[in-house]
This record gives C-alpha cells, sequence and structure tokens, in this order.
C-alpha cells in the first residue's frame, strides 16, 4: 500500500513565472510570510513500500484558500484547509 505524505510549499518565481527556488515546511508556522513573487502549495507524495516516488500532485492555494483537491484528484484533507484558515 502506498504512503501518503504532506508538505507546505512557498514557490519563487521570477518574471516568466518560472519557480527559482522553494521553501518547505511541514506546517505552515514553519515558513515565512509570503512575499513578491511567491505563491504557496500543498504538496502530496505517495511513495511505495521501498520509499520510491509513485505520484506527486499540487494544490496551489489562491486568495487564501486551497482547493477541494489536488491536481490529480485526490481530496485535500480538512486539517489543510483548518491549518490555512487559522494561520491566516
Amino acid at each position: 500500500m502506498p504512503k501518503i505524505s504532506y508538505e507546505w510549499d512557498i514557490e519563487t518565481t521570477d518574471e516568466n513565472d518560472d519557480i527559482v527556488d522553494h521553501e518547505h515546511g511541514y506546517t505552515l508556522k514553519d515558513l515565512h510570510k509570503l512575499g513578491k513573487n511567491q505563491r504557496l502549495v500543498l504538496v502530496c507524495d505517495q511513495v511505495d513500500a521501498w520509499g520510491d516516488l509513485i505520484l506527486r500532485s499540487w494544490a496551489c492555494a489562491d486568495d487564501g484558500a486551497l482547493p477541494q483537491t489536488f491536481d490529480c484528484g485526490r481530496k485535500v484533507p480538512q486539517k489543510f484547509h483548518r491549518e490555512l484558515d487559522e494561520f491566516g
């Protein structure tokens, strides 16, 4: 059975909207406030029993809210919606 893990990521982009840097954290408290040319993303990784990555998917926060699903269609757990609401 695949193991699922989640991680917050602040992506920093350049003038072409290409990602040039990442800041990862397991909670939003681990990260700094968003700055210019940055966006908040929740990353979902699925790994097999040997730790090999099976699938990585993203849920990009927009206007302070997460979508209901990751880009792969997996539902974003409610605890991450609550964490983002509490963090403000």
